[in-house]
């Protein structure tokens, strides 16, 4: 009997991908589509549907078949081609290679990141035992949480052995004890953390992590401060109470947060400075200060006439992710300027992308870079600080970036191995490929009359 065309059809991950098949045919899909399996048993007509999120997977392709796999013997019981799963398993070996070879060369197109797709996505499993997640742009926005964030956090901790959450802005600390408010990401377990070892990431967004595992700006740089040699005096801070109470905790010496107000002024022009210091100032450390103004300049610029002082910053970001676009929030970067413009030195910079943040989550984590992601929304740092010390990276464009910073990366050191949407994108990944696991070979045998079906369904990995 002989039997009409068998068509295989499968989400394809690379255009690298090798394959013996003769004939190809690639439909491109990148909106929200149903993927439809119909099988015809006994007379019945059976369908099963599932529905694709657009998460801008790579182009749908169909494979037809050559000859010599249509023309196999019908039986019910027969068992697919040996050469569809084994040119499936030579696709996907040759993808992995690709990976790995061109990786630090900047993706597997030299100069831009890789759409993430299922095959990638399990690459990134079996590779790699810790991601290391930005916040700002990734799990939320402002003060909105990014959606599916935390469902894919959860799968995340399926798969690694170590996720740790990599905050730059000082004042993150601050936020993280406010339980009332989204930006308060730690609620009120932060306090207990020395007590219970973790903590909830966000009241939103139900995470739990270790204190160990959340790391900010801010506690690089009291840890920096506190192994310092030899240290004596004080530490003048232009920062937030979050800065304040890292520093407290180290069991480091400083003044300078909140308010600068005093009762001994000078005047420049119609401005009022106060100019009292203090004599045993060993070092300026500068971060997000909702409170600059004049006063505060005039001090850290001083101090700093000092050559032996100190100039450090938790981080020199040059805004805030922001809610409203028409909004910009200049960061912690824009007052770092001021600073070492005026003082004519360069600070010492603790935060993504620099190798301070670096050397402490190596050490604290106890984490093999070879086998270390990073996850941000922001190339300058995110990315940046992955390439820098030798991570595998990933683009989300939740955030700041767009599909240009993805696609036309101003440098080598800008350039991530892949990018996704959001975080989201890995669940509806995850999802499709355990479909596609059970439904891994799909044949459909028509007869000539339609009387008689097989139809011969076999698990396993594409």
């Amino acid at each position: 009997m002989f039997f009409g065309q068998l068509s295989y059809a499968a989400a394809v991950d690379s255009s690298n991908a090798s394959s013996e098949f003769s004939k190809r045919t690639v439909t491109n899909d990148q909106t929200a589509s149903s993927s439809v399996m119909s099988c015809c048993l006994n007379g019945r007509m059976i369908s099963h549907y599932r529905q694709i999120a657009n998460v801008g997977y790579p182009p749908r392709e169909t494979t037809t078949l050559p000859k010599i796999h249509r023309d196999i013997v019908t039986s019910p019981k027969q068992s697919p081609p040996a050469g569809l799963k084994q040119a499936a398993a030579r696709r996907n070996a040759l993808l992995i290679v690709n990976i790995e070879k061109n990786r630090v060369a900047g993706g597997l197109i030299e100069g831009m990141a890789v759409p993430l797709s299922k095959s990638i996505l399990q690459h990134l499993w079996d590779k790699f035992d810790c991601f290391l997640l930005d916040c700002d742009g990734v799990l939320w926005r402002g003060s909105v949480p990014i959606p599916g964030a935390g469902a894919a956090i959860d799968l995340m901790k399926k798969h690694v052995r170590i996720l740790a959450f990599i905050m730059k802005n000082s004042s993150d600390s601050t936020r993280h004890q406010r339980s009332a408010s989204v930006r308060g990401k730690m609620s009120q377990a932060w306090h207990q953390c020395v007590h219970r070892g973790e903590s909830s990431l966000s009241k939103e967004i139900p995470i739990l992590a270790f204190k160990n595992d959340i790391v900010t700006s801010s506690r690089v740089a009291s840890i920096y401060l506190k192994n310092l040699p030899n240290r004596t005096g004080k530490v003048y801070v232009l920062g937030g109470q979050g800065l304040g109470n890292e520093l407290k905790a180290a069991n480091v010496d400083h003044f300078g947060i909140g308010p600068d107000y005093s009762e001994n002024h000078t005047f420049v022009d119609d401005q009022s400075v106060s100019v009292e210091l203090e004599n045993d100032v060993f070092a300026v450390l500068v971060g997000f200060d909702r409170y600059i103004c004049y006063n505060k300049m005039v001090k850290a610029v001083s101090y700093l006439r000092n050559e032996k002082c100190l100039f450090l910053a938790t981080n020199d970001d040059a805004f805030f992710p922001s809610e409203n676009s028409r909004i910009a929030l200049p960061g912690a970067g824009s007052i770092v300027q001021a600073i070492s413009y005026s003082s004519q030195r360069k600070p010492i910079v603790l935060g993504k992308p620099h190798s301070p943040m670096f050397q402490y989550v190596r050490d604290v984590l106890k984490i093999d870079p070879k086998k270390t992601m990073m996850i941000g929304d922001w190339p300058p740092t995110d990315i940046r600080f992955a390439r820098r010390n030798g991570l595998a990276s990933m683009l989300v464009l939740s955030g700041n970036a767009t599909i240009e910073h993805a696609q036309k990366p101003e440098d080598r050191e800008t350039t991530a191995d892949f990018y996704c949407n959001s975080l989201k994108t890995l669940c509806d990944l995850e999802s499709v490929s355990r479909f596609l696991n059970f439904y891994s070979t799909l044949l459909v045998f028509s007869g000539l009359n339609g009387c008689q079906a097989g139809v011969c369904v076999s698990s396993g990995r594409l």
